[in-house]
C-alpha cells in the first residue's frame, strides 16, 4: 500500500476520505472524482482517496492511498476486479477508523460498496455521502431493456435485480446523496429514496485541457455536428445516425468514441454513409470540438455527462436530449433540448443550426457563459459546503447510542 501525501495548509475542520473502487488513472468515472477531490484545496476540507492504483499524473497532485498490491497489477483489472474491490473496501474502514480517532471524518463513497460496508460505516456514527454517477439502476434498467427490445435486440449486459435490490438497501443507509442533474433526482425519488438526503449538484469540465487553437479535421463545405461518448444504444447513437441520415444536411456527423457492437448490427447502413465520420477515442478532445460546429447528444441514460459540458466550454450549440442535458443545457438559449424520441424534433433542430450560422454562434457563446458557472473549481465548492455544514452541525450526523468500532477488515 502506497500513500502519496502532498497537501498542506491550515488544519481542516473534517477530513474527508473518499471510496473509489476503480483506478484512478484520468479517464472516466475516476476523472470525476480526482477532479472534484482536487477543487477542495481552498475549503479547509482534509481530503484523501481510497484507489487500487493511480498513475503518475493524478498521485503528483492528490493524496491517494493505493490498495491494490503491486504483484496483481500486470493482471486485466476485469478479472481480479471482485478482489480489488474487496481489498479497496477493507483498506478504507481501515483509514475510516483511523481518522475517526483523530477527528472529525466523513465517509464519501463514489457507487457502489457492499450494502455491509455501508453498514458498518453508518454504524459507527459516520456521516457517509454517496456519489450518484448516473440514474438509479432500476429507472436505467426499464430505460435500456424498453430500447434494445423496441429495436430488435436482446438487451446487452442486462442490470440484474440483485444489483438493483443492493443499491435500494445502500441509498436507504446514506446520509446524503449527491446528484448531478434533475432527471438523477427524480430516478432516486421515484425509487424511494426520501427528498430530504438529495443534493443537488453538478459535474464540470476543466478549462486547462481546452486551450489551444489547432483543428483535428480539416474545413468542409458544410457544418460539422460532432457526437462524443461511448457510440452504443444508452447514448442514443443509433438515434442519431437515423436522423442524420434523413436530415439530408450538407455537411458530416462526427462521433468520437467506442462503438457498441449492437450499433454495428442496426446501423451498418448509416456507418459507411461518406458523410459519417467515427473517430477512436481519444482524451485530447479540444482539437475535435474546435472542428466542430455543434454538439449532439441523443443520450437515453445519464448521470451529469462531462461531454455536455466541454461541448458548452468549447462554445459549441448544443443539441441534447434531457437526460443528456444535465444543468448546463438550456433550450433555445444555449441550444435545443429534444426528446431522443422525437424525429421531427431532432431534424429540425440540426436543420436550423444548419442554416444558420448566426443562430449557432450566438447559442455558442451562451453555452460557453453557462459553462463557466461549472468548473471543476466551482462545482467543488458545492460539495465542500454540504461538508462543511456536516461538519459543523453534529446534529446532522447519524446518532446510535453506543457507536461501535470499525471492523479492521471487510
Amino acid at each position: 500500500m502506497t500513500t502519496t501525501a502532498t497537501r498542506e495548509g491550515p488544519p481542516s475542520v473534517a477530513t474527508v476520505l473518499i471510496s473509489m473502487p476503480l483506478p484512478c488513472n484520468g479517464a472516466g468515472v475516476s476523472y470525476t472524482c480526482t477532479s472534484i477531490a482536487r477543487s477542495f484545496d481552498r475549503s479547509a476540507l482534509g481530503v484523501g482517496i481510497f484507489t487500487p492504483y493511480g498513475h503518475a499524473g493524478v498521485k503528483a497532485s492528490i493524496r491517494l492511498t493505493e490498495t491494490m498490491p503491486a504483484a496483481l497489477r500486470f493482471l486485466p483489472f476485469w478479472r481480479i476486479r471482485g478482489l480489488v474491490t474487496r481489498l479497496n473496501e477493507r483498506s478504507y474502514l481501515q483509514g475510516l477508523r483511523r481518522a475517526a480517532a483523530d477527528g472529525k471524518v466523513i465517509a464519501y463513497v463514489w457507487p457502489e460498496p457492499a450494502v455491509s460496508i455501508v453498514r458498518q460505516i453508518r454504524d459507527a456514527g459516520i456521516p457517509i455521502v454517496r456519489e450518484s454517477v448516473n440514474c438509479h439502476l432500476a429507472t436505467a434498467k426499464k430505460i435500456l431493456d424498453a430500447e434494445y427490445l423496441r429495436i430488435g435486440l436482446t438487451p446487452r449486459n442486462p442490470l440484474s435485480t440483485e444489483a438493483i435490490d443492493f443499491e435500494r438497501q445502500a441509498l436507504d443507509i446514506y446520509d446524503v446523496v449527491f446528484c448531478p442533474s434533475p432527471l438523477v433526482e427524480q430516478s432516486l425519488i421515484d425509487n424511494g429514496v426520501a427528498r430530504h438526503k438529495i443534493r443537488s449538484v453538478n459535474f464540470g469540465w476543466d478549462p486547462d485541457r481546452f486551450r489551444g487553437h489547432s483543428k483535428a479535421l480539416a474545413p468542409i463545405d458544410g457544418p460539422t455536428f460532432i457526437f462524443v461518448g461511448s457510440i452504443c444504444i444508452r447514448k442514443g447513437a443509433h438515434l442519431l445516425l437515423q436522423y442524420w441520415a434523413r436530415s439530408r444536411i450538407r455537411g458530416r456527423l462526427i462521433l468520437v468514441g467506442h462503438v457498441e457492437p449492437a450499433i454495428t448490427e442496426v446501423c451498418a447502413e448509416q456507418l459507411v454513409r461518406q458523410d459519417v465520420q467515427v473517430i477512436n477515442y481519444t482524451r485530447d478532445l479540444g482539437p475535435y470540438y474546435r472542428s466542430a460546429d455543434a454538439f449532439v447528444f441523443p443520450s437515453l441514460e445519464e448521470g451529469g455527462p462531462l461531454v455536455t459540458h466541454e461541448a458548452a466550454g468549447c462554445q459549441l450549440p448544443l443539441i441534447t436530449s434531457p437526460m443528456g442535458a444535465a444543468r448546463v443545457a438550456v433550450d433555445k438559449s444555449t441550444g435545443f433540448i429534444v426528446d431522443p424520441f422525437d424525429e421531427a424534433g431532432w431534424i429540425g433542430a440540426m436543420r436550423a443550426l444548419a442554416d444558420d450560422r448566426e443562430l449557432g454562434r450566438r447559442m455558442g457563446l451562451a453555452a460557453h457563459q453557462k459553462a463557466l458557472q461549472f468548473t471543476w473549481e466551482k462545482v467543488g465548492e458545492a460539495r465542500s459546503r454540504v461538508f462543511h455544514d456536516i461538519a459543523s452541525n453534529p446534529a446532522e450526523r447519524p446518532s446510535e447510542p453506543a457507536p461501535p468500532a470499525l471492523a479492521s477488515n471487510a
